[in-house]
């Protein structure tokens, strides 16, 4: 459907974005960003958008967690992980020290940045 508003000339962009920080990102969930730029054609078919839309949510929720997903979203935190910037030394020790309550001490360098094992809910 929303190559059928594109094809309509009623979005000229859509935009969709998981946030990096943990605002977005935490333990208890995740928020994500959705930004549709319409042209004045696209305002008079709100309606018909807005229900694409929530077609495309509504499957994503029907299908579940995928691990195809998962996988991709791991991979991206490894490499993240792997080549970040060096961390202030005070910074750095804080965090370890938060992670040392959250996570099991194995885990304590970088449970906060890598996605372990898939565990759907």
């Amino acid at each position: 459907r929303f190559v059928y508003n594109f094809s309509r000339l009623w979005t000229t962009l859509v935009e969709f974005d998981v946030g990096d920080s943990q605002f977005y990102h935490n333990s208890s969930g995740s928020l994500f960003t959705f930004i549709i730029h319409l042209t004045r054609q696209g305002l008079k078919n709100i309606r018909l958008i807005l229900d694409s839309i929530f077609e495309a949510i509504n499957l994503v929720k029907r299908l579940g967690p995928l691990k195809r997903v998962y996988d991709d979203m791991q991979l991206t935190d490894l490499h993240a992980f792997l080549f970040q910037d060096k961390e202030d030394s005070i910074e750095y020790a804080d965090t370890i020290a938060r992670n040392l309550r959250k996570y099991p001490p194995l885990f304590a360098l970088f449970g906060h940045s890598l996605h372990l094992q898939f565990e759907p809910v």
